[in-house]
């Protein structure tokens, strides 16, 4: 015969985990919280609610604070972007307008042309177009090969200087951030540096690297490449507003120097190359 089994004297303690919104990190839930539902033998029930962890179960904010951060790492501050700087060359590092004038006149003077009209039309294109404007009856490669020698010549011969502060502000950059990108040809820059006691940087890009001159953006934008460079974290420093045009076109911030005046376009302007050094190294470090 069974028997009913009598009602127990002690209370059913029935345990339920609850995650409740006591806190939350990242997306996660934290401190579990107990709901403990007590039922007496005469059916009533009480229900009451305890932490898990000290945060939760001493109910003060300095508790809750201890029981979910205690004993976390803590979350490293992210390192700035590493910044970049592309330089220019003639007029912007090297002191080179009066050796240009003086062999874009030799040039000129050989094919019967004004040496003035023509410096102007070389100041704002590459040689090969200069030819095309001013020559267009001349074999443009035969009036190349004769630049080519006058300019080979100048370098061994002219005088150079390189601009005030150059040396400096050249050796203070890290050597992996910093490159140049010329119109002119690696073999002259190497000579003009070398003559100057300028150092050369491992990113060098000339006039036989790209199939597109300044203005267009492709010297830029490669140079940025062969650093490893996103283009938004570069710094073009220039004289010429085609070179302006090249650095803002490849979406870089572009600094003019050693222009009395402003160039169009350029995002900030120094008079001189020396008055512009700190805030270059200001931008390489992340600083500007």
């Amino acid at each position: 015969m069974c028997r009913t089994p009598a009602p127990s004297r002690f209370p059913r303690v029935v345990l339920r985990h609850e995650y409740l919104p006591i806190s939350r990190r990242c997306g996660a839930w934290h401190d579990p919280v107990v709901t403990s539902t007590f039922e007496s033998a005469d059916g009533s029930t009480e229900i009451s609610t305890a932490g898990s962890t000290a945060g939760s179960t001493a109910g003060s904010t300095a508790g809750s604070t201890a029981g979910s951060t205690a004993g976390s790492p803590p979350v490293p501050a992210l390192a700035p972007a590493p910044r970049y700087v592309l330089f220019d060359v003639d007029g912007t590092l090297i002191d080179a307008v009066a050796n240009q004038r003086r062999v874009w006149a030799t040039w000129a003077v050989r094919y019967g042309l004004d040496p003035d009209e023509v410096h102007a039309v070389a100041l704002r294109t590459r040689p090969l177009e200069t030819f095309a404007a001013v020559a267009p009856d001349q074999d443009p490669q035969a009036c190349l090969a004769a630049l080519h020698a006058l300019e080979d010549e100048d370098v061994r011969s002219g005088v150079y200087e390189a601009f005030d502060g150059a040396a400096e502000l050249l050796g203070a950059l890290p050597p992996a951030r910093w490159g140049l990108v010329t119109s002119n040809y690696e073999h002259r820059v190497r000579g003009r540096f070398a003559r100057t006691g300028l150092p050369v940087a491992p990113v060098l890009v000339d006039a036989a690297c790209v199939a597109e001159g300044k203005p267009s953006p492709v010297p830029y934008l490669l140079g940025a490449r062969r650093l490893g460079a996103d283009p938004r974290d570069c710094l073009v420093v220039e004289d010429a507003p085609s070179g302006i045009r090249s650095g803002l076109s490849a979406g870089m911030t572009v600094w003019s120097v050693n222009t009395p005046t402003p160039p169009p376009g350029s995002h900030r302007h120094f008079p001189t190359l020396r008055e512009a050094a700190p805030a270059i190294l200001a931008f390489a470090a992340g600083r500007a």
